[in-house]
């Protein structure tokens, strides 16, 4: 292992339940994969992926917080849709509850409509959130 990074609530410090592992080889990152896909760990069962964002994938990422607890990734493609094309959105939901987590992550055509969404969403309150 090269790294490792759990993913942290700003406000509460609290994990968010995901991280990132960097190993030093593929061979042993498919070992971790295979042997820890699926496998229980207290009351959750871990999922574990390979994570290989591009260059342009990165830059055009956003993580999107304090979203309102019935927001679905719909509702959060179409909050981000204004500023470019969506390749992707997805809201955390939690298991229990099936309501999301208050946060997400959409992942823009370009940089540059990355960019405005930050720039046009940065403070903006939602109904509920």
């Amino acid at each position: 292992i090269i790294n490792c990074k759990t993913v942290f609530d700003k406000q509460t410090r609290q994990s968010l339940g995901y991280g990132f592992v960097k190993y030093d080889n593929p061979e042993s990152a498919q070992t971790a994969l295979t042997a820890l896909n699926g496998h229980q760990l207290q009351n959750k069962r871990l999922k574990v992926s390979v994570a290989k964002p591009s260059e342009k994938e990165t830059k055009s990422n956003l993580y999107v917080c304090g979203l309102p607890g019935h927001y679905t990734s719909q509702d959060l493609k179409v909050l981000v849709s204004p500023y470019g094309k969506v390749l992707e959105a997805r809201v955390l939901v939690d298991p229990q509850t099936r309501k999301c987590r208050g946060v997400g992550f959409a992942r823009l055509d370009s940089q540059k409509n990355a960019l405005a969404a930050i720039a046009g969403l940065t403070g903006t309150r939602l109904d509920g959130g």
